[in-house]
This record gives C-alpha cells, structure tokens and sequence, in this order.
C-alpha cells in the first residue's frame, strides 16, 4: 500500500478514519467521548425500569476544538452537526481546523490534483 498524502499531527479527542477516491481524499472525525443525560421526569414516573432512555443531552467531552494536519492542498470542511462554520488556516504544509463549539463530527475532503 502507498502511505496518504495527509498526516494528522494533532485531533485531541477525536477518532479518525481516511477513504481515498480517485479524485480526492475524505477524513472523518468522531469525537471519542460524550457527556449525556436523560429525560429524568420521564424516567422518575415509569413503572419498571427500562434500559431505554430519552435523551436530552449529547455533547463531546475531551475536545479541544482544533484539527492539525500536513496535507498538499487545503481541506473543505463538513461539520454535519452544528450551525456554525469552522475556519482553515495554513502555515507551510500544515493545516489548522479551528470547530465550533461543541463540535462532535468533522468530515474534510482534500481534493487530488488531477495531474499527480
């Protein structure tokens, strides 16, 4: 297998998988940790207990809102979850990722460069 031409140097508290195509490579990112809460009415009149719950809380723990990569072009950046944009950033052949609060998932594509 030939090595990818991104490399992650820094994504504190996310897991992270890479899918090359033909015409570009895709970077997900999955926060790791949550915290999380329940419906505690709900639960507090129920007549059995039950493992099903009603959320009302999900949110990424462990995070630190920044996503470091050397890669050759600048990534676009997806995040599925959330409102607000996130901002790139490069010095030399390092990018920074800077996410919005609360970011929990984070898809990058990296377009290839049709001659290479």
């Amino acid at each position: 297998m030939k090595p990818l031409s991104i490399a992650v140097a820094s994504a504190k508290g996310y897991l992270c998988t890479m899918f090359e195509a033909e015409d570009r490579l895709t970077v997900h990112f999955l926060a790791e940790d949550y915290d999380v809460d329940i419906d505690h009415e709900l639960d507090s009149i129920r007549f059995h207990r039950s493992r099903v719950n009603l959320l009302t809380k999900i949110e990424p723990i462990g995070i630190d809102g920044t996503l470091r990569l050397s890669a050759p072009t600048a990534p676009t950046v997806y995040t599925p979850f959330n409102r607000e944009r996130a901002t790139v950033t490069q010095k030399g052949g390092e990018y920074t990722v800077t996410l919005p609060p609360k970011c929990a998932y984070v898809i990058l594509h990296f377009q290839k460069d049709p001659l290479s």
